[in-house]
């Protein structure tokens, strides 16, 4: 099992304890035991690599490639820098229609000059 940690999507349910620390862990097909969401690095992974990305109506979430759901809650702010990066270099392809009709949350749109 790997070094355990406090999922953020716990953290944010109003139900589970606040302040509970090591409850969760990444399992062997590298989801999260609390929420499922696919371990950060390997969605960063599988963005490089070409898997597809659907967008949802949610701020917090995608799937990728099979199904996967990914939480941005996991996301470090490297990982955050670098799906926007692969984002704006159109490096990221996305599936229907194509584009975030809802933003990630620590996304902000681009300046105009």
């Amino acid at each position: 099992m790997s070094e355990r940690f406090l999922c953020r999507r716990r953290a944010e349910n109003p139900i589970e304890p606040k302040y509970r620390d090591n409850l969760d862990w990444w399992r062997e097909d590298n989801t999260c035991s609390y929420c499922g969401s696919l371990n950060p690095d390997e969605v960063i992974r599988l963005i490089e690599i070409g898997s597809c990305v659907t967008p949802t109506d949610k701020s917090y979430k995608i799937y990728l490639g099979d199904n996967h759901k990914a939480y941005f809650q996991h996301f470090s702010q490297s990982h955050a820098d670098r799906f926007i990066g692969l984002y704006n270099a159109k490096k990221m392809r996305i599936a229907e229609p194509g584009y975030f009709y809802v933003r990630p949350f620590f996304a902000a749109p681009a300046q105009q000059h």
